[in-house]
C-alpha cells in the first residue's frame, strides 16, 4: 500500500523518485496514521533536500487542516506555488488584510473547500481566541513549522512573537506537530524540543548539515571589486549570488559588473513587487547571471544550479551564514561559498554588537517618540496600526537610523509594539458578483471580459475573498503592460465588477498596549545583558572562522552546530593550503631518508613536531605511489 502511495506521490508532485529522507519521513507519517498515533517530527535536514514534499505528501490522505508557519513572505509564497502546481489550493493569511478578508479566507476552510492554511507566527499568534481561529480548531490535525530554528534566532532578536508558539500550539492543539530546518544546533534542538513539543521527544531525523559538494573560502581582500571580478572570470562559478549588507551595495556593485559585461542584477526589499518578480523570473532562468542581494533574496530561493554564493560582508551568526551559503549547489554538483573580508570588516562586525544593543534609555525615548509621532495621549492606543517610515521619523527627530532601527526591534522582541517591516503584500482582486449574474453584465470594455475569463480560470476562491494575483502574468496572458493593466482593474472596480486592492510594502507598527508612561515601560535589563553577550560569541565564532587557518573551514561550521565527529573537507582553502605544506614536508623528508621503513615514516608522522596528521596518509601515498 505504501508502494502504492508513492507511486501517486511521483505523479501528484512530478518527481522521478523520492530521497532518502522523504522516503523515511513519509512512511513514518504513514505508519503512524495506519496505527491511528499522532507523529511529532523534529527534522534536519540540508537545504534543497526537499523538506516540502515530506509534509505536502500527506496532505493527500488527510481530511484535517494543516497550517504551514513560515517565518518570510518569500517563502509563504514559494509554498502556496508549490501547492497551486500540484492542484492543492491553499489559503494564504499575510498581515495587513482586513477582518472582512481574513473572515472570508477562514470561510474556505471551514466549508472543506480548502484544507492547507498557510500564514506567518505573528498572524496566528493574533488570532488566537478570535471566532475565525475557533471556527476550525476542531478540523487542525497537523502545525508544520518551517525553517524551525528562526523560533529562537529571530525570537530573541527581532521577532519575539516567534517564543509564543508554545502557547499557540497549546490552544491548537494538533494532531501531528512537524518542524523542519537545515541549521539545528544540539543546545537548539533541546530548546525548539522543550518549546515546540512540550518537552517531549519527537522523531528525530538529523542529517549532517555538511554538503559535500560546496567548498568553503575565506579571502582576505585588498580590493574587493578586483577580487570579485577575478571569482566570476570563472565561468563555472556562474550563476552567482553576492550577498551584500545594504540595499546601496547592491544596486553599486551590480552596476560595476554590468561595465564588466556580467549579466548581473540587484535585488533588496525597497523594490517593487513588479520589479522583484521579473528579477526573480530573470535569475531562475539564467545560466550565467550573477545576482548582487540583501538577504531579501535568501530563503525562498529554490534555483539548484547556483554555483556559487559570495559574501561581501561577515554575517553576525554561523547559521545564518550556513543557511545563506547552502543556497549554492543545490543539483549536487560542485558549488562555492566564499566570504570576503578585511580589518575593517571585522572592526565593523564587533561595532555592529553594539550598535545591535542601544542603550536602554535611548530604547525608552524611542517608545515614548513613536506615541508622540502619531499624536497619541498616554493610556490611549492600544490595537492600532500605523504606517511607519524611519526615514522620516528619523529625518523628524535628528536620530541615527541605525541605532534607532535596532531600539524598534528590541520594543518589538518585548511585546511592547509589532514591527512588520517592508510588508510586500501582492495585488488582490475579488469577484464581486457570482458567477450567474455575471453573465447578466455588459461591461464596456473586450479587455475587461477577457481578465474576468483569466481570474475565473486561474484562482480558485476569487469569488469568495480578495486573492493575491500574478500582474506579471496576467499582463503577459492580456498583451498589456502591468500599469496598463493595473488601469483596468481599477476600472472595472469602479464598474462594481472587482473589488482591487493593489500591492503595498509598507512598514507597519501594530501597538500592542496603550501607551506607558515613563518610566512604566519594563525593559528587561538581565534580559537585555544576556542577548547582548550571546551575539558577541556568535560574532566572535565568524571572526575566527574567517581569520584563522587552523581549522578546515567547513569542520569548523559544522562542528559550531554541535557535531564533533566531523571529517575535513580537503577541498577547501585552509585543507588545500595544509596539502601544499604536508606535501613539501613529506618530500622534505623522503628527500633526507632514501632508505626508509613503513614503520620510520609512521613513527615520523606521529610526531607532533612534523607539523603532520592522519589526514596526511593519503598525501604519502600519492607521493609513494609517483615512484618516490
Amino acid at each position: 500500500e505504501q508502494e502504492e502511495f508513492e507511486r501517486i506521490i511521483k505523479e501528484k508532485f512530478h518527481i522521478g523518485y523520492l530521497r532518502p529522507y522523504q522516503t523515511l519521513i513519509i512512511r513514518h507519517i504513514l505508519d503512524n496514521k495506519d496505527d491511528g498515533k499522532s507523529t511529532n517530527i523534529l527534522a534536519s535536514l540540508p537545504t534543497g533536500s526537499g523538506k516540502s514534499l515530506c509534509f505536502m505528501a500527506p496532505i493527500l490522505l488527510t481530511e484535517g487542516i494543516t497550517i504551514c508557519l513560515y517565518p518570510l513572505l518569500a517563502l509563504m509564497s514559494d509554498q502556496a506555488n508549490r501547492f497551486i502546481s500540484s492542484s492543492i489550493y491553499p489559503v494564504v493569511l499575510r498581515g495587513g488584510m482586513s477582518k472582512k478578508e481574513r473572515i472570508d479566507s477562514f470561510r474556505l476552510l471551514k466549508e472543506k473547500k480548502s484544507k492547507v492554511l498557510i500564514t506567518n507566527i505573528e498572524m496566528l499568534s493574533f488570532l488566537i481566541n478570535s471566532k475565525e481561529i475557533d471556527s476550525i480548531i476542531e478540523r487542525i490535525e497537523t502545525v508544520v513549522i518551517d525553517e524551525v530554528h528562526t523560533l529562537l534566532e529571530w525570537g530573541e532578536s527581532f521577532r519575539p512573537s516567534f517564543l509564543e508558539i508554545d502557547k499557540i500550539l497549546q490552544y491548537i492543539k494538533p494532531k501531528n506537530i512537524f518542524a523542519f530546518s537545515a541549521t539545528i544546533d544540539k543546545v537548539n534542538g533541546k530548546r525548539i524540543i522543550d518549546k515546540v513539543f512540550n518537552g517531549i521527544k519527537p522523531y528525530i531525523v538529523h542529517s549532517s548539515s555538511d554538503r559535500e559538494n560546496i567548498f568553503y573560502h575565506s579571502i582576505r581582500t585588498l580590493s574587493l571589486k578586483r577580487d570579485i571580478l577575478n571569482i566570476l572570470k570563472d565561468k563555472a562559478l556562474c550563476p552567482s549570488v553576492i550577498f551584500c549588507n545594504s540595499r546601496e551595495k547592491t544596486e553599486d556593485l551590480a552596476l560595476f559588473l554590468r561595465k564588466y559585461k556580467f549579466d548581473a542584477f540587484y535585488y533588496h526589499a525597497k523594490m517593487s513587487n513588479e520589479n522583484k518578480k521579473s528579477t526573480e523570473k530573470w535569475f531562475m532562468n539564467s545560466q550565467d547571471g550573477v545576482l548582487v542581494a540583501t538577504i531579501a533574496f535568501g530563503m525562498g530561493v529554490d534555483k539548484n544550479n547556483i554555483r556559487s554564493i559570495i559574501h561581501t560582508y561577515i554575517p553576525l551568526k554561523a547559521s545564518s551564514f550556513l543557511q545563506e551559503s547552502g543556497r549554492a549547489g543545490r543539483d549536487g554538483k560542485l558549488a562555492y561559498a566564499v566570504l570576503l573580508y578585511n580589518d575593517k570588516d571585522i572592526s565593523r562586525l564587533n561595532q555592529m554588537v553594539e550598535l545591535s544593543y542601544p542603550p536602554l534609555a535611548f530604547i525608552e525615548d524611542i517608545y515614548q517618540k513613536i506615541h508622540i509621532f502619531y499624536d497619541i495621549p498616554y493610556e490611549h492606543g492600544a490595537g492600532r496600526e500605523l504606517k511607519f517610515d524611519l526615514v522620516e521619523f528619523c529625518k523628524h527627530f535628528s536620530l541615527s537610523r541605525s541605532k534607532t532601527y535596532y531600539a524598534i526591534m528590541y520594543l518589538d522582541r518585548l511585546g511592547h509594539i509589532t514591527y512588520s517591516e517592508d510588508t510586500d503584500i501582492p495585488t488582490r482582486v475579488k469577484i464581486i458578483p457570482d458567477r450567474q449574474q455575471l453573465y447578466g453584465i455588459d461591461l464596456p470594455k473586450r479587455e475587461m471580459t477577457q481578465l474576468l475569463e483569466l481570474f475565473m480560470r486561474q484562482y480558485t476562491g476569487i469569488f469568495s475573498y480578495p486573492v493575491p494575483v500574478d500582474e506579471n502574468s496576467l499582463s503577459r496572458h492580456l498583451g498589456c503592460s502591468v500599469a496598463q493593466l493595473r488601469v483596468l482593474m481599477y476600472e472595472m472596480s469602479l464598474e462594481h465588477v472587482l473589488k482591487y486592492v493593489p500591492a503595498d510594502n509598507s512598514t507597519l507598527i501594530f501597538l500592542r498596549h496603550p501607551r506607558l508612561r515613563p518610566g512604566d515601560i519594563d525593559l528587561k535589563p538581565l534580559y537585555y545583558n544576556r542577548l547582548k553577550e550571546s551575539t558577541k560569541l556568535r560574532a566572535l565564532e565568524m571572526e575566527q572562522y574567517c581569520t584563522s587557518d587552523d581549522q578546515c573551514r567547513s569542520a569548523r561550521l559544522i562542528r559550531y552546530f554541535g557535531q564533533s565527529d566531523v571529517q575535513d573537507c580537503g577541498k577547501c582553502d585552509v585543507c588545500r593550503a595544509r596539502k601544499g605544506r604536508s606535501r613539501d614536508i613529506l618530500m622534505k623528508w623522503f628527500g633526507e631518508h632514501p632508505n626508509w621503513t613503513e614503520a620510520e615514516l609512521f613513527d615520523f608522522m606521529a610526531n607532533p613536531s612534523s607539523g603532520l596528521s592522519a589526514a596526511d596518509v593519503e598525501i604519502a601515498r600519492d607521493i609513494i605511489d609517483s615512484g618516490m
